[in-house]
């Protein structure tokens, strides 16, 4: 099965979206807003526009999943990353103060960290 587009994944949105307003419609439960909708068609407002921006309004506050992925936007190479950061520090590293020390050594006796 195929990674959907985001314009799939926004099309299915809009499909759920548009199926909640049209039960709604059809079943009559939901809170009338005569007055509003009245003010909006006196200012000159067609119902197509006012339709419209409530329906910008709804997919608006549901922006998460149109959000851009920095991996989607990267160009695409066979070679994971950590593998081609790997080959390009293959130099070999100073010990630095420790030296030859090993990470976990054993405490010495009496002395507490």
């Amino acid at each position: 099965m195929p990674v959907p587009s985001l314009g799939d994944v926004e099309g299915r949105k809009e499909n759920k979206v548009f199926n909640q307003v049209r039960n709604l419609l059809e079943e009559s439960t939901y809170k009338r807003y005569d007055a509003l909708v009245d003010r909006l068609l006196d200012a000159g407002h067609t119902p197509t526009d006012i339709s419209s921006a409530l329906f910008s309004l709804l997919n608006k506050n549901d922006d998460s999943l149109s959000e851009s992925i920095a991996e989607d936007t990267e160009p695409y190479s066979d070679t994971p990353k950590s593998i081609e950061r790997g080959k390009k520090n293959n130099r070999k590293r100073s010990k630095g103060k420790r030296g030859n020390k090993t990470f976990r050594q054993k405490k010495k006796p009496g002395r507490t960290f």
